[in-house]
């Protein structure tokens, strides 16, 4: 009989190796991005990895969590935001699971939920589930799952958007159906004026910054709040950070 030039047993070392770097690369990510890194199996319903739990989730231990896998989710999703998770397992994951299979992991899926939390207050979450395995149907396997405070007002605002393309998918609920729409783009001007103010400026001081007159840095804040469908800059925010545009 032949012998395998590398036997099973170093396989499956390395497989242990590189589970232990791929933790450790996790764990570091976590440290420096704004939110929480979780990876999810979709396709056994499972949390591969969890790095610590939120403050504002009481729900039993991290292996706790880890035993339950995704029904953990819909444990602590407060009950009138069920109906997103349901759309998410009907709708949203079978509708990403029919795109071109060799960009789907260039995809990101986006929406916010309420959770129970410690105090039994319902706070507004936001989750970035970015797919990095498929299974040898395309299907989903594996994700990464962001989970941050949401800066929108509301649950829902279901989305589907990818880093290579300007196509943005947008779900509704009420009417069970997909809008598809371009993304939104800032000229420079309109970045401009944006990071001034997340900076706290004021509009005499942006315009100084900008060379630009106070009614034109008010001009092109104005054309921002329309072309962003916002009102204020607070959701102006929201949309940009969802949306990847700062």
């Amino acid at each position: 009989m032949k012998k395998h030039l590398f036997p099973e047993e170093s396989y499956q070392a390395s497989d242990h190796v590189l589970a232990n770097q791929t933790v450790k690369i996790f764990e570091a990510m976590t440290k420096g991005i704004h939110g929480n890194i979780f990876i999810i199996n979709l396709l056994e319903k499972k949390i591969d990895y969890i790095p610590y739990l939120p403050f504002y989730i009481s729900e039993g231990s991290i292996q706790d969590i880890k035993t339950a896998g995704l029904s953990f989710l819909r444990k602590i999703t407060a009950s009138e935001d069920h109906q997103i998770l349901d759309a998410l397992k009907k709708t949203v994951i079978p509708f990403f699971n029919k795109l071109p299979i060799n960009d789907r992991t260039k995809h990101v899926i986006n929406f916010d939920s309420h959770i129970k939390s410690v105090e039994k207050r319902k706070i507004l979450l936001n989750y970035k589930v970015i797919p990095f395995e498929l299974d040898h149907e395309g299907n989903i396997k594996k994700a990464i799952c962001n989970l941050s405070l949401s800066l929108k007002k509301s649950s829902g605002n279901i989305q589907i958007s990818s880093e290579a393309s300007d196509i943005l998918w947008l779900y509704n609920l009420k009417e069970e159906k997909w809008i598809k729409t371009n993304k939104k783009k800032l000229t420079y001007k309109e970045f401009d004026v944006f990071r001034y103010y997340l900076q706290g400026l004021t509009i005499p001081e942006i315009a100084e910054k900008t060379y630009l007159s106070s009614d034109t840095v008010k001009w092109h804040r104005r054309k921002l709040f329309e072309k962003l469908d916002v009102s204020n800059i607070t959701e102006a925010l929201a949309y940009a950070v969802t949306n990847d545009l700062i």
